[in-house]
């Protein structure tokens, strides 16, 4: 999503109509517990994690060759050295070897995406400080 918004594909006010369920080549994805959480915008999706709104914005109207640009540009990819174990690197897959099923899929964290926490919670802070994070122990 913030893909999305970074190209100017949506705006945070932007609104959406969730119907409970998207169909995409005949594959459904749900809202948990099959909620249909109506008008909403991307501040909504985002907090409410609305899997529909999820896998149109960061994912089908995105597309491929940008979702996995975004991916590598935000550094998702790379590991993270703390001075332990190595935190490996982030995988993104391949989501457009998989029409769009697998984006679909991919922009709502599943299909072939493997992110830590601590990639999250690096990606989270840099999107919302606009700036490179590096976590340091």
């Amino acid at each position: 999503m913030a893909a999305a918004l970074d190209l100017g594909l949506y705006e945070p006010e932007s609104v959406f109509i969730d119907p409970g369920e998207l169909t995409v080549h005949g594959n459904i994805i749900r809202n948990f517990q099959r909620q249909n959480f109506g008008e909403h915008d991307l501040h909504t999706a985002v907090v409410e994690s609305i899997n529909t709104t999820v896998a149109q914005v960061g994912g089908l109207s995105l597309g491929a060759a940008d979702f996995e640009d975004y991916f590598i540009r935000s550094g998702l990819h790379e590991a993270i050295d703390l001075g332990l174990p190595t935190v490996a690197g982030g995988q993104v897959g391949r989501p457009g070897s998989g029409g769009s099923v697998a984006l679909a899929w991919s922009a709502i964290g599943q299909h072939e995406v493997l992110l830590t926490p601590l990639h999250m919670a690096r990606f989270s802070r840099s999107s919302l400080m606009k700036a490179s994070c590096r976590p340091s122990i």
